[in-house]
């Protein structure tokens, strides 16, 4: 199992400060246990005996509970497939690696295409449901929402969605959630627009593909498509430029 990476801003996350201490601990023991895709088996007594192999006082209830609130606050989502349950994270090739081609488990595009976004009608955080019934991040205990994304009353987020139909398919709400959070880290939306129809344009239709482009700009600090431009161009005009002969090869 590769090392997984978990970034000093997540001291500050409203989301990891509504959980109760144990429910953060549920969550950091599943980023370790998750496979290289960024889910796991959704069954709470596997989840159990996976995250806690040595603490009998553990129980299946308090796991259940736990993934619950995860889920309301948007750092997991489940799916099914299959009749089976799993559990998937939102955002997890914008911040882990992913080093295998083979999957552990099912893929959750397919089952969370047809309850999640749609290009045109989505009310969306990092879950997302039908237009009549708009999702917000929340916590149990506390009813004001941490966090609110209208793709309606957003035209740039709206925009995102459109052009991925277009160029890719249509877009699973974790696909949605990464986005959003490239957007929400300082990404410009029409960078997050021209890289998807750059995976098109070279055949690459994945969101792999897509998130490795925004990856490379936030590493070398380009936040917007007029910055991405400028630099690709100079990267193309560098290339272009003849070899200087080795003065070895002279001699």
């Amino acid at each position: 199992m590769p090392n997984r990476v978990i970034k000093e801003s997540i001291k500050c996350s409203p989301q990891i400060d509504a959980l109760t201490w144990f429910e953060e601990v549920v969550f950091y023991r599943l980023i370790v246990t998750a496979d290289d895709y960024g889910c796991f088996d959704g069954r709470p007594i596997v989840i159990k005996n996976s995250l806690f192999p040595t603490k009998d006082s553990v129980t299946v209830k308090s796991i259940e509970s736990a993934l619950s609130h995860l889920a309301s606050v948007g750092l997991i989502y489940r799916y099914e497939s299959n009749g089976m349950p799993y559990l998937a994270f939102p955002s997890w090739e914008r911040h882990q690696r992913v080093r295998n081609k083979h999957r552990k488990y099912p893929q959750p595009e397919e089952n969370e295409a047809k309850k999640g976004l749609s290009a045109n009608r989505c009310q969306m955080s990092a879950n997302c449901q039908s237009e009549s019934n708009p999702i917000r991040i929340q916590s149990e205990s506390n009813p004001n929402p941490i966090q609110s994304i209208d793709f309606q009353e957003d035209d740039g987020l709206k925009r995102v969605c459109k052009t991925y139909e277009d160029s890719i398919g249509l877009m699973p709400r974790h696909v949605a959630a990464a986005a959003m959070s490239f957007i929400q880290a300082g990404l410009e939306t029409d960078l997050v627009i021209r890289a998807i129809q750059l995976a098109a344009e070279n055949n690459a239709r994945t969101w792999s593909y897509v998130s490795a482009i925004l990856r490379n700009c936030e590493n070398k600090g380009i936040t917007t498509l007029k910055a991405f431009e400028a630099e690709s161009a100079a990267h193309k005009a560098k290339k272009s430029q003849p070899k200087k002969k080795s003065r070895w090869k002279e001699l």
